[in-house]
């Protein structure tokens, strides 16, 4: 994955989807990301890049549900998603 021609880290990445980490020196405004595949190059895709998108990820089960949030400082705070939220 690159953006703008750097290395962007990997999180997850499955057959329908990639989480990638924005690098840190990518400026604000539009962008462009490729994705590297045995070592062939999707097209470029533009993307907006904001000055700070806190990274939302809810997993497990329907019966155990948790949250992990990243934001722009980097710091993580994940737990278990409160009773009402569940379901949802």
């Amino acid at each position: 994955m690159l953006v703008k021609g750097t290395a962007a880290p990997l999180i997850y990445v499955s057959p329908l989807q990639i989480i990638f980490q924005m690098p840190y020196e990518t400026a604000e405004g539009t962008s462009s990301v490729v994705v590297i595949n045995n070592n062939a190059a999707s097209a470029a895709a533009p993307v907006t890049v904001h000055q700070a998108a806190p990274f939302i990820l809810t997993y497990g089960s329907a019966n155990n549900r948790a949250v992990a949030v990243i934001h722009s400082f980097g710091r993580t705070l994940e737990r278990p998603l409160p009773r009402r939220a569940r379901g949802r």
